[in-house]
């Protein structure tokens, strides 16, 4: 979203007293511009909760997750955790959590974010010069896309 629309965006869920909750799905993978600023970063009424998981970045067996959130709701969340799944992973929690403390996570994910561009490239220019295929454009994530060419 351009910074206009996510500026109404945001504009909205004030009037409306929304909450807007913000995926972070594929960010640290993007290969072809930096980074988008999070609508979280832009919040300035608490309205947006940023979620986000590891499951593309380290393990999807790991399944865990993390939410920021305005302190405003802190209460519900808690309250709807407990609800939902009281049990957390607590040993799985600290060592992520020491993994992030050291710097390891985003050690990582640089490390990760050169393999994936390199790989991503070398399959871009593969499905480029297939003149059956018509690659799709994309920025982010750590898939590809093409279409067949209509018959010549």
């Amino acid at each position: 979203m351009s910074l206009a629309r996510r500026a109404a965006l945001l504009a909205w869920a004030e009037r409306r007293r929304a909450v807007i909750i913000e995926d972070d799905y594929d960010s640290e993978f993007r290969f072809g511009d930096r980074p988008l600023e999070p609508l979280q970063s832009l919040d300035r009424a608490g309205r947006v909760i940023y979620v986000g998981s590891f499951s593309k970045t380290l393990l999807p067996m790991l399944r865990l997750g993390f939410l920021v959130a305005p302190a405003s709701l802190a209460p519900a969340l808690r309250a709807a955790r407990q609800l939902t799944d009281w049990h957390g992973a607590l040993p799985t929690q600290a060592a992520l959590a020491r993994f992030i403390d050291e710097g390891l996570l985003s050690r990582h994910i640089r490390k990760a974010t050169r393999e994936y561009a390199a790989r991503h490239a070398m399959i871009a220019e593969a499905l480029g010069a297939d003149e059956r295929l018509l690659p799709v454009p994309s920025t982010a994530g750590l898939h590809l896309c093409a279409r067949l060419a209509p018959p010549a």
